[in-house]
């Protein structure tokens, strides 16, 4: 098979789309090698032979949905798949789209208002003209055929791996990081939970056991520790 790939979202300060984006990207070049790959990217990302790329600095709406669709048919594309909720207009080649969650529907608080602009102008003919819809849990994806009108058959969940990066090994750690964070000597498990770099400026932090998250969040905390 060959998959195209939009890969615009990779490069210096990406966010998590472009995590997400990089992880697949390698992910298929560890596990994927029975079928080709034509990444859509800002740079050149990987080198294999069965993997070629269209390096593209600036790719504005138009180049992408009506430029890059007769670039994948002419590569003889099968599929093509857009890790971010944007796909071309022209259906040459069968797309899939990657929605993560319903923010910007949900809360547009905190999105910018150049997301926001974007988002608007491209979410529902992206929707219309995509073959299949993924998201990465069965929450986001209840919350998208809500707030999208999503048809349910179209909607599909696909769980995000686990990186090595999070193996048992790790646990060894954990004396370290009690020391590093002066941390009681009987101080149970912590997680770190990040939603993105950003600071929390003006946000209330507070330290809370997971039973207490939905309590804390929903008096203004920024949670930067549960125990």
């Amino acid at each position: 098979m060959k998959i195209g790939i939009n890969a615009l979202s990779i490069g210096d300060g990406m966010t998590g789309i472009g995590s997400y984006a990089w992880d697949m990207v390698n992910s298929l070049v560890e596990f994927g090698s029975e079928h080709s790959y034509c990444l859509v990217a800002r740079k050149r990302l990987v080198k294999r032979k069965n993997w070629r790329e269209i390096v593209v600095e600036r790719a504005d709406r138009w180049w992408e949905e009506l430029h890059l669709p007769g670039e994948l048919a002419l590569w003889g594309a099968d599929v093509y798949h857009s890790p971010i909720f944007t796909c071309p207009i022209v259906d040459e080649v069968p797309s899939v789209i990657t929605i993560h969650d319903a923010i910007p529907e949900k809360r547009p608080d905190l999105c910018t208002k150049e997301f926001l602009s974007f988002y608007k102008a491209r979410i529902y003919p992206s929707l219309r003209a995509a073959a299949k819809v993924i998201t990465t849990s069965e929450f986001s994806r209840q919350e998208i055929i809500e707030s999208l009108q999503v048809k349910p058959e179209k909607i599909h969940v696909i769980y995000q791996g686990i990186s090595k990066e999070f193996n048992p090994d790790q646990r060894n750690k954990a004396e370290e990081w009690k020391k590093r964070l002066k941390l009681p000597e009987n101080a149970g498990r912590y997680d770190r939970e990040i939603g993105n770099t950003k600071p929390c400026r003006g946000n209330r932090v507070c330290f809370a056991r997971r039973s207490a998250w939905p309590l804390c969040r929903s008096r203004g905390f920024c949670i930067s520790f549960a125990i």
